[in-house]
C-alpha cells in the first residue's frame, strides 16, 4: 500500500489506512475554511498541468489500462474539462437567505443557510477510466472544501498519482488529497471508519453491495452499472445509428458502465442495421494500443477474457447466431455481435464489460420497451427515432438514469447528472451533483 502524499507533496511512501484517515481528518477545518478563490485557483492550476502533460498522461493510461492512445487522449481532455467545470462550480457554491418574516412566530429574525462539506470523503475508482473518474471524485471534493482519500483500482494506480501531482503547489492544505493503494480489506476499513463521512464508489454491483453494508451511517454515492439497451425504430437513420452503436460497443474495449450491450431493432430496419453493424465492427483494427491506427484495445486480464469468451461459446451452444467476431487472442477479444440470444442468458441479463453486443428483432417499440424494462435498472438507455411520442414512451417505460436520443448509450458530458436508479446506483456523479452530495445545508438564525 502506498500514498501520493498529502497535497501538495506527491510521493509514494507506504502508510497505513489509519494514518491516511488521521491526516484527512485533521485537514477538515483547513479545507473547509479555504476561500473559494483559492479552491478555484487550485482546480484551474491542476487543469493547466493536466493540459501541459496531456501526452504523458495519455501514455500512462495506455500503459497500464485498456485504452488505445486516441481513447486515452480523449480521457485526458475530459479530465481537463472536469477540473475547469469544478472551478466554476466552486464559484457558485453558496446558499440563500431565509424569510423569517413569513411567520408571526419568527418575526424579528434574520438568517441564511450555506452549504458546508460533510467531512472526509473516500473515493473508490475502477480501471476503465483511471484518470477522469478519479477527477470526478477529487474535483468536487476540492470545490466543496472536503479532504479526500482516493483508493484507485490496483491495476491502474499511476493515473491517480499523476492527477494528485497536478495539484502540487496549488495552495491546498496538507491532507487535502491522498492516493492510497489498498487491497479490498483495507478499502473496507476506509469505508467503515467513523472518520469517513462520505463514500463515492464507481464499480461493480457486488463490491457496491459490500460497501453499502460496511458504510452504516455514511452518506453514499454508488455508480454500479447495468446492461445498457438501445432501440432502433423503423424511422431511424440506420447508417447514423450503426456508427453510434459501433462506437458504443467498442469504446474502451467495451469496458464501460454505459457500454451498448443489447440492441432491439424494429423488423423494417433489422436486416439493414445488423448488416451495417457487422460491417463496421469487422472493419475495426486491433493494433499496438500506442499506434494511431488502433481502433480498440484489450480486456483488463486473461481471466476476464476467459469469462467473456466462455459466455459467447455458451450462448452459441444455446442457439444464438454469431454475426461477427467472437475470437479471442490472449487479452484481445474481437468486437462481437450476436443475435438470437435468449432473454434469460447472462449476455442479456448481466453486464458483460467487453466489446460484445446482441441485436434482436422486435415487431414494435412497445415490445422493445417491455423486454428492456424486464432487464432492470441501467445508467443510460438509447433510442433512435424522430418521433417525440416514441422517445417519451421509451423514456418513461425504463428504469434508467438517462435516455439518449439518436446516439449511443455511452454518450456523456461531465456536467450532466450521471448514474443509475435502484440496482444500477445511488446518487449522481457530475460535478455540481457530486458537490451537493458532499455538502449539506447549515443554517444560522439571528434574533434581532
Amino acid at each position: 500500500m502506498s500514498v501520493v502524499g498529502v497535497s501538495p507533496v506527491c510521493n509514494r511512501e507506504a502508510i497505513s489506512v489509519d494514518e491516511a484517515l488521521a491526516t484527512a481528518h485533521a485537514a477538515r477545518r483547513a479545507c473547509r475554511d479555504l476561500p473559494a478563490h483559492v479552491r478555484m485557483s487550485a482546480l484551474r492550476n491542476a487543469a493547466a498541468s493536466v493540459f501541459d502533460k496531456r501526452e504523458m498522461m495519455a501514455h500512462t493510461i495506455v500503459a497500464e489500462g485498456v485504452k488505445t492512445i486516441r481513447e486515452a487522449r480523449r480521457e485526458v481532455d475530459r479530465c481537463h474539462e472536469t477540473l475547469l467545470l469544478a472551478a466554476e462550480e466552486a464559484r457558485r457554491l453558496g446558499g440563500e437567505c431565509v424569510n423569517f418574516g413569513q411567520s408571526a412566530a419568527s418575526a424579528g429574525r434574520i438568517g441564511w443557510w450555506e452549504r458546508r462539506p460533510l467531512g472526509v470523503v473516500v473515493g473508490i475508482t475502477p480501471y476503465n477510466d483511471p484518470l477522469n473518474l478519479v477527477a470526478h471524485k477529487i474535483a468536487p471534493a476540492v470545490a466543496a472544501g472536503a479532504p479526500i482519500i482516493i483508493k484507485p483500482h490496483p491495476r491502474t494506480p499511476t493515473s491517480a498519482h499523476e492527477l494528485a501531482r497536478a495539484f502540487s503547489g496549488s495552495g491546498l492544505p496538507d491532507g487535502a488529497i491522498q492516493i492510497l493503494e489498498a487491497d479490498n480489506t483495507q478499502a473496507m476499513e476506509l469505508v467503515s471508519d467513523a472518520r469517513t463521512s462520505f463514500v463515492s464508489f464507481t464499480g461493480g454491483k457486488q463490491a457496491g453491495e459490500a460497501i453499502s453494508r460496511q458504510a452504516i451511517g455514511k452518506r453514499l454515492a454508488l455508480e454500479l452499472g447495468g446492461v445498457c439497451i438501445a432501440a432502433v425504430a423503423s424511422d431511424a437513420d440506420v447508417p447514423r445509428a450503426a456508427d453510434a452503436l459501433a462506437s458504443g460497443i467498442v469504446w474502451a474495449a467495451g469496458q464501460n458502465c454505459v457500454h451498448t450491450q443489447r440492441i432491439f431493432a424494429e423488423r423494417a430496419v433489422f436486416e439493414q442495421l445488423a448488416q451495417s453493424l457487422t460491417d463496421r465492427l469487422q472493419a475495426l483494427r486491433w493494433d499496438d494500443p500506442f499506434s494511431e491506427m488502433a481502433d480498440y484495445g484489450s480486456l483488463i486480464s486473461e481471466e476476464h477474457a476467459d469469462r467473456v469468451h466462455a459466455q459467447i461459446v455458451n450462448t452459441c451452444s444455446r442457439g444464438a447466431t454469431l454475426l461477427v467476431g467472437g475470437r479471442r487472442f490472449g487479452r484481445r477479444l474481437e468486437p462481437t455481435l450476436l443475435t438470437g440470444v435468449p432473454d434469460d442468458h447472462p449476455l442479456a441479463r448481466e453486464e458483460i464489460f467487453a466489446p460484445v453486443a446482441t441485436i434482436e428483432v422486435v415487431d414494435s417499440l412497445t415490445e422493445a420497451e417491455n423486454r428492456a424494462a424486464d432487464n432492470g435498472a441501467m445508467i443510460n438507455s438509447a433510442i433512435f427515432t424522430n418521433r417525440l411520442d416514441s422517445i417519451l414512451s421509451w423514456h418513461n417505460a425504463l428504469d434508467t438514469g438517462a435516455t439518449i436520443v439518436n446516439d449511443s448509450t455511452d454518450f456523456r458530458i461531465d456536467a450532466m447528472p450521471f448514474g443509475g436508479n435502484s440496482s444500477a446506483g445511488l446518487g449522481r456523479e457530475g460535478i455540481r451533483f457530486a458537490i451537493e452530495a458532499m455538502t449539506e445545508p447549515k443554517l444560522i438564525c439571528i434574533r434581532t
